[in-house]
This record gives C-alpha cells, structure tokens and sequence, in this order.
C-alpha cells in the first residue's frame, strides 16, 4: 500500500440537523473506501498515513444553496494520540479543513476528533465525531 492523502467528505442533512441530534442528520464517506456502518458518523474510521494530510469538506444533502462550515478540528479525548501535527482551513476550497499528519504512529492506533462545523443562516455549532486510524505503508515500516 502506498501512503496519500485522505480527503473525508461530511454530507449534512441542512433540513433536519439539530444540535444534540447531529449523529441522525450527518453521514460521512472518503477517497480510501473506508465502511461506514449504520451510516453512523461515531462508527466512521478514515485511515491516514505518517507525513500525509487529511481534508475535510463538509457538503449539504439536497439543499445546494446551504454551505456546511468546518471551522475546526479537535481531538476527543486527552488520552488518544493526536495525529495531527498543523490543521487549519483549507484555503483550496470555502468550508474545507486541512490537517498535516504527524511523522510517526503505531500501525492501526486509533484516535477520536470532533469535528466541528456550521450552515449558513443557521445559529450555533454541530459536532461529530468520527475516528481516524493510523496506517504505516509496508515501505515505511
């Protein structure tokens, strides 16, 4: 397996989202044909490689008019390891989050982040939690 960058796509029921109630209204998918089971978005594990970097792009369900705001990234719990070296807005594209994979992890560690995101004309912030899996490629190890 080669190492490359993973873009991670967070498709947004703008409609029906609710806060407390974002896990029922949010569904994600990538460019590495990670499962998602249940389309449960605390179930969704991306794999990311050492010295690559992850995107995040946050995209309404059927209202192309709403625009979904990824304004940061944040790891979940104190005690996961933090993969991400620098994250900030991706200044490719309005919306989108761009994370630098740190240089080193053990292979198949997994760590939990929110993400945390906003629609336009819509008060507040939503969150999920998806996780990311660490994958050391065989020419690395």
């Amino acid at each position: 397996m080669e190492a490359k960058d993973t873009r991670i796509y967070m498709i947004v029921d703008t409609e029906k989202i609710r806060s407390g109630k974002e896990e029922e209204c949010v569904e994600f998918k990538d460019d590495r044909k990670n499962p998602n089971p249940h389309n449960d978005p605390r179930k969704f594990n991306s794999v990311i490689n050492p010295r690559k970097k992850v995107f995040w792009y946050g995209e309404p369900k059927a209202r192309p008019q709403d625009t979904v705001d990824i304004v940061d990234i944040e790891r979940k719990g104190a005690n996961d390891p933090d993969f991400l070296k620098t994250k900030g807005n991706d200044p490719s594209r309005r919306g989108a989050y761009m994370g630098q994979v740190i240089d080193e992890g053990k292979d198949g560690e997994v760590s939990s982040y929110n993400v945390i995101f906003e629609i336009k004309d819509k008060k507040g912030q939503y969150r999920v939690d998806p996780k990311l899996t660490m994958e050391i490629p065989k020419s690395q190890e």
